[in-house]
């Protein structure tokens, strides 16, 4: 049995026959192509339009044109339209071409672990809860943030080994994945930050109301919850996760934990407007005294930032960071694991307390010591 024939059986998706004539349809590097009735012609209708890998961050989709098309070809997305769908979840079938190994093997529903165990019941709308890495060499990241962070990494059952959770200290903390892209096609290395949501539709259409773009509409993972994954108004690509067993409460934050996340937008202001849709409450940065910056609060803690993006700087983004015991030893270690340090630490900056490292592959990461026994409440 085929891997498409699998998606029929298992998910109700058929793409080997087309909705509008009935002819016969095969796959051909990842396009569709009629084999029957050369006089079909394309229907009206916008396309269908299916993510090739399910961190939608590397931004490579192929357009499926309702009901038929002769030939199916990789499309840019639009930067200000939703993909319309007639199935399944885009996002269903963006991870099931992900998660299939080379071998066309149709992968089980993979298992995630609970975010919170024992469940809480608890939404922290605002606080962002996991973090994946997109990157074409899941080894070798793993190498490099081990040695940097101690971090452990558990591989996913069902995903082909193309995915794996980061555990620190035992407790799952995000995930490393190869996405699935063309032969010849090279993947960038890039970390997507997860918020907490209560109802993941609501929050969706909140943010798309405002002009953000669906790439991952919302999609059940087993053991996790519901996620969606969306480009804002500005640019920047954000996670929504609405979590089947609840937020792990805040509590101290120990070191190789991600601890902050700050947004580079081109205008704060109006990303602030967008991001008080999840919850939180956008207010000017006292702490800091900058003008520019904005702290992004809910529950009564800070939980970003929102900083403009600086002036060269390609496209708005969230940047996480870690929480380490030491920057400097934290650098030391990046920059023997292959690493380079993009920004040197500033001792006008929490003392000297952050700096942002580039990975190997080109991953961005920051580092950060917060000095008070870190909690929910305690941010910079």
């Amino acid at each position: 049995m085929t891997w498409a024939q699998r998606l029929k059986r298992v998910f109700g998706i058929n793409i080997e026959t087309c909705t509008g004539c009935g002819g016969k349809l095969r796959v051909i590097a990842r396009m569709l192509t009629h084999l029957e009735k050369a006089s079909c012609r394309p229907a009206q209708g916008e396309g269908i339009q299916v993510g090739l890998n399910f961190l939608p961050a590397i931004n490579r989709v192929v357009s499926l044109a309702p009901p038929c098309h002769r030939t199916v070809r990789p499309a840019r997305a639009p930067m200000n339209r939703t993909p319309s769908l007639t199935r399944r979840s885009l996002a269903l079938l963006a991870a099931t071409l992900s998660l299939v190994g080379a071998s066309g093997a149709a992968p089980a529903a993979p298992a995630m672990p609970a975010l919170s165990d024992p469940p809480s019941g608890l939404h922290i709308p605002g606080k962002f809860i996991w973090f994946d890495l997109a990157t074409a060499d899941p080894a070798a990241a793993q190498r490099f943030y081990g040695s940097v962070f101690g971090w452990s990494f558990e591989p996913v059952a069902g995903t082909g080994g193309r995915y794996a959770v980061i555990r620190n200290e035992g407790r799952p903390i995000g995930g490393v994945f190869r996405p699935a892209l063309p032969r010849g096609e090279q993947a960038g290395t890039r970390w997507l930050s997860f918020a907490s949501v209560e109802k993941l539709d609501r929050a969706v259409g909140a943010l798309t109301d405002l002009g953000a773009t669906v790439l991952v509409k919302p999609t059940l993972v087993p053991g996790r919850g519901s996620h969606a994954i969306l480009r804002d108004a500005q640019g920047a690509v954000v996670g929504l996760l609405q979590s089947a067993s609840g937020d792990r409460p805040d509590e101290a934050v120990a070191p190789g934990d991600f601890f902050w996340v700050d947004l580079f937008a081109r205008d704060p202001s109006k990303a602030g407007e967008a991001y008080r849709q999840l919850g939180f409450e956008v207010v000017p940065d006292d702490v800091s005294g900058s003008r520019e910056r904005l702290l992004m609060v809910s529950a009564g803690y800070a939980r970003a930032g929102i900083m403009p993006l600086p002036v060269g700087g390609r496209e708005p983004g969230w940047l996480p960071y870690v929480q380490v015991d030491d920057v400097a030893a934290a650098l030391e270690r990046a920059k023997a694991a292959g690493g380079k340090v993009l920004r040197e630490p500033d001792a006008a900056v929490l003392g000297g307390g952050v700096a942002v490292i580039g990975d190997p592959q080109g991953g961005v990461l920051g580092l950060i010591h917060w000095p008070a026994p870190a909690t929910g409440g305690d941010r910079p």
